[in-house]
């Protein structure tokens, strides 16, 4: 019986892909499809086609021990294939991003953060002394400064 790509997947319960594969492979068929005409595939041909594929496929995934067969390393080829589309569907969709731009971006905030930090001692000299004399300001002003310090080195120890 001819039939068509479709119906060929149907029958053997693959998908069409896979029809596309087996073609590539040797299976046989009817009538080559392109430019508006289907595939056609005689089915008698295709199931022979399909039984000595799978013996031969078999033959060769008998590996000796601590070796890789074919079929084995084939489905890791297509495991890895399938796994970089799909990190390359990620990537466009911008679920991924790269980490060395991570990397940088969060070394900017960290910068930006140890300054502010780091100055805080001088805004609050400058609102001390207009509460407080100077003497209790510069006190006050190395507790805050002592504080952003012993804050950075937690910070410091908690990143290694």
């Amino acid at each position: 019986m001819i039939v068509n790509r479709a119906k060929l997947a149907s029958i053997f319960a693959v998908s069409l892909p896979t029809i596309d594969a087996w073609r590539a492979r040797g299976m046989p068929f009817a009538q080559e499809g392109g430019l508006g005409k289907e595939w056609a595939f005689e089915t008698i041909d295709c199931c022979a086609w399909w039984a000595e594929d799978h013996l031969r496929r078999n033959e060769r995934s008998t590996a000796p021990p601590g070796e890789e067969s074919f079929d084995e390393a084939d489905r890791r080829k297509m495991v890895a294939a399938a796994d970089m589309a799909e990190l390359e569907l990620a990537k466009k969709a911008g679920l991924m991003v790269d980490i060395m731009n991570v990397a940088a971006h969060i070394a900017d905030i960290h910068a930006r953060v140890r300054n502010r930090l780091l100055s805080a001692g001088n805004h609050v000299r400058t609102r001390a002394r207009a509460l407080v004399d100077r003497e209790s300001a510069e006190e006050i002003v190395g507790v805050v400064e002592a504080a952003v310090l012993e804050a950075m080195e937690d910070i410091r120890e908690s990143a290694i």
